[in-house]
């Protein structure tokens, strides 16, 4: 049987050094594994040792990851995350709409409040409207 974190290598030996090895970057196993996991989608690695449940954690707010991650990522500025279970950024994140800006790591769009506005999609921040002009209401464009 091989220890947590390895999987077997060679069937055909009884020494564990011989007949396993450590799991690939990304991967899991409990112990007396004949093999090794992924973590799933939107999930990252924190230990190569033990169950699913013990090695793998959900990404944060905001963040998105791909099967076998290490890490997460953040949506970019002006962009929030729909699809957390993905690792490419197009298929994760969506600009936000005239009207509405993010940060970086934004779970929603937040609605630009009144006196500011921006109008453009895939904003990170509003603005103050110019000298002479005011807009009383949240979520417009110019």
């Amino acid at each position: 049987d091989c220890a947590a974190g390895k999987r077997l290598n060679n069937a055909e030996t009884d020494v564990e050094s011989s007949a396993c090895t450590d799991c690939s970057t990304g991967q899991y196993s409990a112990s007396a594994s004949a093999s090794c996991s992924d973590c799933a989608a939107g999930k990252r690695l924190i230990s190569p040792f033990g169950v699913e449940s013990s090695a793998c954690i959900s990404c944060i707010t905001g963040q998105y990851s791909s099967a076998a991650s290490t890490s997460c990522s953040d949506c970019a500025a002006g962009k929030h995350l729909t699809n957390s279970a993905t690792g490419v950024e197009a298929s994760a994140c969506t600009s936000c709409a005239a009207g509405k800006y993010s940060g970086t790591a934004f779970a929603t769009c937040r609605i630009c409040s009144a006196g500011t506005y921006t109008s453009s999609s895939s904003s990170s921040e509003c603005f103050i409207c110019p000298a002479g002009k005011y807009n009383a209401n949240q979520a417009t464009s110019a």
